[in-house]
């Protein structure tokens, strides 16, 4: 027995072999199989192959054909097929997804090799989407590796092209943050310099070069550094400087086949250093180094860095007073920002729906349009207005790409001076033709410039309410909201209290929820056609629809601040007419001492005679007598420092009176306000809320360390009317949060702050809520009245407004907003407040219940002092005017509950009499 045992053993070696070079054969089998399917692009088949293989097995299989088709796209890219590329890209993206490893870090540096060929295509849109879904990957695994910091600075550059130098700014600092190696440190300071310059913040740019000159790194990072400071000391002035570092990248460039863009960029700037050193013939033959450059790069196909060339090109020319050849350069430049269009000749544009998302598309026609103001007769300014109106369908379109509000907000401040030039355009060729066409235009013009981001905003919440979106996807979205608005608000704690760690996390956290948020509501663009069509619609400020919206012998007023002067717009039933203020110092210091005045009764005290005088002279200059005519109610969109004042307290004739008499506009007309004419139009139906009124009144009885008590708070809806209460400690910000959006009316009695000290926000019993919070909400109010300091103050952006507390709450969703613009003084407003209440239960609009509030405290008996402008004029009404529902309590009051007993009394005693009646009969 024991003798077999030796020969057991060699069997079962043998055996053991045998099995191992089966496997071993099987293996390779399958490897080679799915690489064959890999190198053939049948990506599927191959997937189907991994999934028969058994669980222990597959991980490894996985990464095999992940390897395989990396050095496929390679391979391809290699070679220049990037169409190729993007096709197996596609195919990898899908299976993986398929197969649930959509969030894999290999299955990131698909997305990462995806928008490294989208920028080969020059399709930056893709190349941001593509870096954008990386980078969220990343996040989820906490990696910390180059190619995140990679994937960061790339996704800057987009955005830098995009002119949303916010998110490349952030995306530059978590970049830095995101590799521990510091591989491409000296890059990102390359980038966060050509971001800095972008922004106008050249010394800034010159503080990156200086920290980042030093850093080690590659040579080609070392050129951009050095190109982007040079680029900034061309603006300071320092051409030495400026064209020293520019040659110094220049010479590496050269020696590189792949940088023809960046030498298209040395050329141009040495252009510019050349031109301001008077060298115009350099100047000249540096653009036409340029162009060569360009055109070897790209051949006859078309770029964004021929664009911007031709574009500082014309510049150049039109300096040089060589108009005709600077006209020529803008249609090139023009035709190479235009995907579709091919025409040479200067009168001839694209059309503005075939608008691309290119910051050059807007530079390009505006700066043509400028160029024909040079010469401004008549066949010139139709022609300009031509060109404005497609940079601003092109501007619209990059508008659009964006994610955040601030990004919106920047691009539109940042075209605002060409707004203002196509609007004193149109203006002139009203005032030339009288031709009513004309000033149509302009008010479409001015309208579609302003308060987009509400409006988006408002227009998105109600694509989401009607849209038949699943609850699961609304809830989805409502939850990531949500938790944005947290996690800003405690980044801005950390900023603000200055701890850098945890700014960097909470940052990072931030960045994760905002990808997560974007892509959602870009998964329901996709895929729900109504949502997109509904949310990408916008409102437009349509004539006939605004005449319509207002009621009789209303107008509406729309002002432009246009810098020399206000436009001030009309409609009315009768039609549009328009005048011009103009403004000079006269003008703007009387407003600066009337607002200034508004807000301090010491003041007002003091000195009534100055009040008046500067009340009756801003009514005169800006609402002459024919502006008023045949109204009697008044809804301003205001513009500039305007949006800060509040018309019913002018005065429309002389006076050196008292207070309570003077002859304000009040009296006489009712005053809305509106931040935009097309939102007063706005008819879309909404679900009404569940509840009535919503009382918050924190402060009534006690208050937090540095905030007074509100004794009046309670004060100030009348008897009688229902609705909920949250008094005291029950007034808590996360209850209010929480149950807001089932009320009709929400009214705030409590303490607010604009924002010149720390954050802004309204105060509740336990701590700040703070904008982000308020913005993130989702209101179905009519009305929302805040009774607190300076709600409707706040810093001005043009085009979208007073960035306010009370525009906060617009955004959310509420209609109309009572809100005021300095410090109020409590009892006044409790009394303001009752009578506002008791005229709306008696079935008034709201604008007529809050003049008729005013005009009753006018009528007071008492001191004179109580009856001063800063007493009832800080309150205004902004949004939708109307009627609201305002409930009973419930409850009779005491008179009504002492007839009924009188009742009731006289009641018995008929029925007592009666009875003994009977029973004598």
């Amino acid at each position: 027995m024991k003798q077999l045992i030796p020969v057991f053993l060699l069997l079962v070696l043998c055996w053991a072999v045998l099995w191992a070079q089966s496997a071993a054969d099987s293996t390779a089998l399958v490897r080679s199989k799915l690489d064959s399917l890999v190198a053939a692009d049948k990506l599927t088949e191959a997937s189907e192959v991994i999934s028969a293989m058994p669980d222990s097995a597959r991980t490894a299989y996985w990464n095999r054909m992940e390897e395989k088709a990396l050095e496929r796209v390679e391979m391809l890219y290699d070679s220049s097929e990037f169409d190729s590329i993007i096709m197996v890209l596609d195919s990898v993206l899908i299976v993986l997804k398929r197969h649930g490893r959509a969030d894999s870090l290999p299955t990131a540096r698909f997305w990462a090799w995806k928008a490294f060929t989208h920028k080969a295509l020059e399709q930056f849109t893709d190349v941001l989407d593509a870096y954008n879904e990386a980078i969220q990957i990343y996040l989820t695994h906490k990696h910390n590796e180059p190619i995140v910091a990679y994937s960061y600075k790339n996704a800057a550059q987009a955005y830098i092209r995009r002119r949303d130098y916010r998110e490349a700014d952030r995306c530059l600092k978590m970049g830095m943050q995101s590799d521990s190696t510091n591989l491409y440190l000296l890059s990102i300071y390359g980038q966060l310099a050509n971001n800095a310059y972008w922004k106008d913040s050249f010394d800034l740019a010159l503080y990156y070069y200086d920290i980042g000159k030093n850093t080690p790194g590659d040579p080609d990072a070392l050129a951009s550094l050095r190109s982007a400071a040079a680029t900034a000391l061309i603006k300071k002035g320092r051409w030495q400087e400026a064209e020293n570092l520019m040659r110094q990248a220049l010479a590496f460039y050269k020696k590189e086949k792949y940088e023809g863009e960046n030498r298209i960029r040395c050329y141009t700037y040495l252009a510019e250093i050349a031109w301001n050193n008077r060298q115009i013939r350099q100047a000249k033959n540096y653009y036409i180094q340029a162009e060569r450059e360009g055109l070897d790069c790209f051949g006859k196909g078309k770029s964004r860095e021929l664009a911007k060339l031709y574009c500082e090109w014309g510049d150049f020319l039109y300096r040089e007073k060589r108009d005709a050849e600077a006209m020529q350069a803008y249609q090139k430049a023009i035709v190479q920002a235009y995907p579709t269009f091919h025409n040479l000749d200067p009168t001839s544009n694209p059309d503005p729906d075939e608008a691309p998302v290119e910051q050059w598309a807007i530079t390009a026609p505006a700066n043509k349009a400028l160029l024909l103001l040079h010469n401004p007769v008549p066949e010139n300014r139709r022609a300009a207005a031509d060109c404005f109106d497609l940079a601003f369908a092109a501007a619209e379109q990059l508008r659009r790409t964006y994610g955040s509000d601030e990004a919106k907000v920047s691009l539109t401040q940042h075209n605002f001076d060409l707004r203002r030039e196509a609007a004193l355009n149109l203006w002139a060729m009203y005032r030339e033709s009288g031709a009513p066409a004309h000033l149509e235009r302009l008010f479409d013009l001015l309208e579609n410039g302003r308060a987009n981001t509400l409006r988006d905003a408002l227009q998105q919440q109600r694509a989401l309410a009607l849209t038949g979106i699943p609850d699961s996807l609304l809830a989805l979205e409502d939850n990531l909201r949500r938790d944005c608005a947290i996690a800003k608000t405690s980044l801005m704690e950390a900023e603000t209290a200055g701890d850098s760690s945890k700014t960097v996390l909470r940052q990072k956290h931030l960045l994760l929820l905002e990808r997560q948020y974007e892509k959602v509501v870009s998964g329901l663009r996709k895929n729900h056609a109504r949502f997109r069509e509904f949310s990408q619609a916008g409102q437009t400020a349509n004539l006939t629809a605004l005449r319509r919206a207002l009621p009789d012998h209303a107008v509406l007023l729309t002002f432009f601040d246009a810098s020399d002067r206000y436009l001030c717009l009309r409609l009315g039933q009768k039609g549009l007419s328009a005048h011009e203020i103009s403004r000079d110092s006269v003008l703007d210091q009387a407003l600066g001492r009337f607002q200034k005045l508004l807000a301090d009764k010491n003041a007002q005290a003091a000195d009534p005679a100055a009040f008046f005088a500067d009340a009756y002279f801003l009514k005169q200059r800006l609402l002459p007598d024919a502006v008023l005519a045949n109204a009697k109610a008044l809804v301003v969109v205001p513009d500039g420092r305007l949006a800060y004042l509040p018309f019913e307290a002018l005065l429309t004739a002389p006076h050196t009176g008292t207070y309570g008499k003077a002859p304000y506009l009040l009296r006489s007309h009712t005053v809305q306000y509106a931040w935009s004419a097309a939102l007063l139009a706005d008819s879309t139906a909404q679900q009404p809320p569940e509840k009535n009124l919503l009382h918050v009144a924190p402060f009534a009885a006690a208050a937090r360390a540095g905030l007074a008590t509100l004794p009046n708070s309670l004060n100030e809806k009348p008897e009688n009317t229902g609705g909920d209460l949250l008094q005291g400690n029950q007034a808590q910000a996360d209850t209010f949060l929480r149950s807001a959006s089932a009320y009709d009316i929400l009214h705030l009695s409590t303490h607010a702050h604009a924002g010149q000290q720390g954050q802004p926000g309204i105060e509740f019993y336990d701590r700040t809520v703070a904008l982000p919070e308020i913005y993130a909400q989702r209101l179905n109010a009519s009305l929302v009245a805040l009774s607190a300091c300076e709600t409707n103050a706040g810093q001005f952006a043009e085009g979208e407004g007073v960035l306010s507390l009370a525009r906060a709450f617009a955004y959310s969703g509420a209609r109309s907003l009572v809100a005021s613009y300095w410090s109020v003084n409590d009892r006044s407003t409790a009394n303001l407040f009752t009578a506002f209440y008791r005229h709306l239960k008696k079935g008034m609009t709201k604008s007529a219940a809050l003049r008729q509030a005013k005009l009753e405290l006018l009528a007071e008996p008492g001191a004179d002092a109580r009856k001063m402008p800063y007493h009832w004029a800080a309150f205004t009404l902004s949004g939708a005017d109307g009627q609201v529902a305002l409930a009973g309590s419930g409850w009779l009051p005491w008179w009504a509950w002492a007839l009924l007993g009188i009742g009731a009394g006289f009641g018995l005693i008929w029925y007592w009499r009666t009875n003994q009646r009977r029973q004598r009969v």
